[in-house]
């Protein structure tokens, strides 16, 4: 674990919607406790609800920090939910330990078609890179490879996660392909 970063928004009223602001100020603390520039990072986890406009938001609030033109190629995204729904209290646990186990395993999975799919892919247009396959996690030259994890909680909370790639230890190796 690199950096973390959680808010929590205060307002009086009953429905909850991530406000932008509070998304980006997440992210960009998260980043700055890592000691990274968000150019840094490859890879960025999803929370994607279903609620309206909550992608929407999402995607402009990351966009502000990780979409900018020191950027030379998109961050790829992808999101839990397009795979298994939503997990209730176990998504935001879930997508730490997907994106540990991509870095470990060094691929980035495909974003399968999904409910939200051409929505997230409308939001994402330009902005961020969404897999249409499962491919090996490139890495440049000297550089660590890092994902995030964006958090949106029902508690009102907003949390940003940076992970990078262990520097030493056992590395898992992706499975062989069987011949049968």
């Amino acid at each position: 674990i690199d950096g973390l970063a959680v808010g929590h928004e205060l307002s009086p009223a009953l429905a909850y919607t991530a406000s932008r602001q509070g998304i980006a100020d997440s992210a960009s603390r998260a980043l700055q406790a890592a000691g990274c520039s968000a150019a840094e990072v490859d890879y960025l986890e999803l929370y994607s609800g279903a609620r309206p406009g909550e992608m929407e938001t999402e995607l402009a609030a990351l966009a502000s920090v990780y979409a900018t033109p020191q950027r030379q190629v998109p961050v790829t995204v992808g999101t839990l939910k397009a795979h298994y729904g939503h997990l209730a209290a176990a998504a935001g646990l879930l997508g730490v330990v997907q994106c540990a186990l991509q870095l470990s395993q060094r691929y980035l999975p495909a974003v399968p078609v999904f409910n939200q799919h051409s929505s997230l892919a409308k939001q994402a247009d330009g902005r961020f890179r969404l897999p249409p396959q499962t491919q090996e996690w490139g890495q440049a030259k000297g550089a660590l490879r890092r994902a995030a994890v964006n958090h949106i909680g029902i508690d009102r909370a907003c949390s940003h996660l940076l992970l990078r790639e262990p520097l030493s230890g056992p590395r898992a190796q992706p499975a062989a392909a069987s011949s049968a």
